[in-house]
């Protein structure tokens, strides 16, 4: 079966949405005309109407030769799948999936996938847009790692495919020391195949981190196909400059090495300008299973005879490399991880199951909370391996655990089970380094008092907090909230995108009691809009919402700002000196920032956690009400 393949990522253009199609679909045109299956991946970054751009491809395809397969959506990253109406290739079992990641989860980042059955055999196509920015590595790891969970409807995992294609803007940069004015002058000069040996994502999977046992075509023979002038083939000149980058790719995996899977070929499309990206195209041909059911049936007796005779030997074995895992000193937010090998050293296939089991020292946390298994399922051929990444990972949720039962480790037992053959066991401990995020706000409140050389357990466990010094509001929001008043809140970027490596770094200055600014200043390549989204990761990590949750539902449910006002009036002291606090911040960025107002909704999801869609435009009225309150109680002062 041969079949096409095209991976773009559309930027921001919706007013050209038909002519993206038609430049495309110009190119289909050339490649697809003896394809058995077109699926193509579209990166768009305002979420334009799936049906919209389905329609369009469709009505775009030569003679109504193909016919859509199934499509699925995450905010802009699209994936669709069409079949040659005379193919002669059987599909069913189609079902799709999605996994958001990036920042909040709200689906700017993340993966979509669609799996179904090529007569008889089970192929999987991944499409997805990974966190952007050079020093975002480990965050692309990361997301690599949870879409690589994925699981469908009927609780198909990636490793139960025959064979998986992913594709999508990875996002992985060059790790080089070269200026980005030198980068561009090799890709010009003809030198660009030079770069290839600082490619991130090449480095990544050399060292085992991701795409474990994922093959790309051996020949990268196009530029960088990031990042361009929009309406030219100009590298990036904008103010920011970005250095070229191989962004968009295209790898496979099979599970055993006898499936036939050839990349035919492996390139960009250089002409077509309509975005920062160049479309990057593959071609297969893939040999599909069909199942003789009358011979299976024979062959199946056979074996069970050959079983019988042979038990012993063909029962399945693996060698462990580690039996014990610690990761210690596990931080907020932060993603640790470790690698079990497992090499196959029995006479058959082994096909392992994970599953993961408390221990006694954690009888309240679930070990799926916060310990994630990749792959955790597979398949090992005889003399082969396999590589399990652990990933450990406090979140919100798991913090809120940890400081209400006064504990800072966990453990669990991770159980391999093997088909047709014995189980084991590996134990795994964590200990998590506590912080100012991920706590109460009353202990947060308390925190205010510590000085930074009493720092050494810094979640606050008494049931009575200390008496409050002078600040209104938590330590580590003032810190974040006058750096912010002082550099300028004009000076925040919105079209940055989030960035762990900074999160984790402005983090620790907090946790250990840093002077904020001086350590800004060692810090120039921070921005202000990772002190900003720092912020908002803060107010989310409090363990009860801003708004507390006996007022919620009176105020969703009226416009009367007497109510508001009264509400208001019944908050904890320290939630409303909070909520003033924040209302001070945003009244005065929208007034210094002209894009700040877009950030509104954000705050209102921040304050009040009511995931309730239909009560989302409720939120609005009172935080205006709020901003406008606050004004007034300033000017009284």
């Amino acid at each position: 079966m041969t079949f096409y393949t095209q991976d773009f990522n559309l930027f921001s253009n919706e007013d050209r949405q038909e002519a993206m199609v038609e430049e495309l679909m110009q190119e289909w045109e050339k490649n697809m005309q003896e394809m058995d299956l077109a699926y193509g991946a579209f990166i768009k970054d305002n979420a334009s109407k799936q049906e919209d751009w389905v329609n369009s491809i469709e009505r775009s395809f030569p003679n109504d030769l193909y016919r859509l397969l199934e499509t699925v959506r995450l905010m802009g990253i699209l994936l669709v799948v069409f079949k040659r109406r005379d193919s002669q290739i059987e599909t069913n079992s189609i079902q799709t999936a999605i996994v958001p990641t990036g920042f909040f989860k709200l689906g700017n980042k993340g993966g979509v996938g669609i799996s179904l059955k090529m007569n008889d055999s089970k192929i999987c196509f991944i499409n997805s847009h990974l966190a952007a920015g050079v020093s975002e590595c480990e965050r692309r790891n990361q997301d690599y790692r949870n879409i690589s969970g994925m699981i469908f409807p009927d609780n198909t995992a990636l490793n139960d495919h025959d064979t998986v294609f992913w594709l999508g803007d990875l996002n992985y940069r060059l790790e080089t020391m070269l200026q980005t004015d030198e980068v561009v002058q090799l890709c010009n000069n003809g030198g660009w195949q030079k770069l290839l040996r600082y490619d991130q994502l090449t480095k990544q999977r050399d060292s085992g981190q991701v795409f474990l046992d994922y093959k790309e075509h051996e020949d990268i023979s196009f530029k960088p196909t990031y990042k361009f002038d929009v309406g030219t083939s100009n590298w990036d000149s904008s103010e920011k400059k970005r250095s070229p980058a191989w962004t968009d790719r295209i790898l496979h995996w099979k599970k055993f090495d006898s499936y036939r899977v050839d990349q035919l070929d492996y390139r960009s499309i250089p002409s077509i300008t309509i975005s920062d990206h160049k479309p990057v195209v593959a071609t297969y041909d893939i040999e599909v299973k069909k199942v003789d059911y009358q011979d299976s049936i024979k062959v199946r007796l056979e074996a069970r005879k050959e079983v019988d005779r042979q038990s012993n030997d063909l029962l399945p074995s693996v060698e462990l490399s580690n039996y014990e895992f610690v990761f210690n000193d596990v931080k907020y937010l932060q993603p640790f991880t470790q690698k079990l090998e497992l090499v196959n050293n029995g006479h058959t296939r082994a096909k392992f199951e994970t599953t993961l089991q408390n221990d006694s020292s954690s009888p309240d946390a679930a070990p799926s909370d916060w310990l994630t298994l990749t792959p955790s399922t597979g398949t090992i051929d005889i003399k082969h391996n396999a590589t399990i990444h652990l990933q450990a990972l406090i979140d919100k949720n798991m913090a809120w655990k940890l400081s209400s039962t006064k504990d800072t480790s966990l453990g669990c037992i991770i159980v391999i089970q093997l088909e047709s053959g014995r189980h084991y066991f590996i134990t795994v401990q964590v200990n998590y380094k506590p912080s100012c995020f991920g706590i109460s706000i009353n202990e947060a409140m308390a925190r205010r008092s510590i000085q930074p050389e009493v720092v050494e357990n810094l979640i606050i466990f008494d049931d009575e907090p200390p008496k409050l010094k002078d600040l209104h509001t938590p330590y580590e929001m003032n810190c974040l909230i006058q750096y912010l008043r002082k550099v300028g809140l004009s000076k925040i970027d919105f079209d940055l995108p989030p960035s762990d490596h900074d999160f984790c770094l402005i983090r620790d200055c907090l946790d250990d009691r840093k002077d904020f600014d001086t350590f800004m200043l060692l810090q120039k390549d921070i921005s202000p809009f990772s002190v900003y989204t720092t912020l908002l990761r803060l107010i989310e990590s409090y363990k009860e919402s801003i708004i507390p949750d006996i007022f919620k539902e009176t105020i969703l449910s009226t416009v009367d700002t007497d109510v508001y006002l009264q509400c208001m009036r019944d908050f904890p002291k320290s939630n409303l000196n909070i909520y003033k606090e924040l209302l001070f911040f945003i009244h005065d960025a929208m007034i210094e920032n002209n894009d700040f107002s877009s950030q509104l909704l954000m705050f209102a999801d921040l304050f009040f956690r009511v995931d309730d869609p239909d009560r989302k435009e409720n939120k609005r009225p009172f935080l205006m009400f709020s901003i406008q309150k606050s004004q007034d109680s300033r000017r009284s002062r």
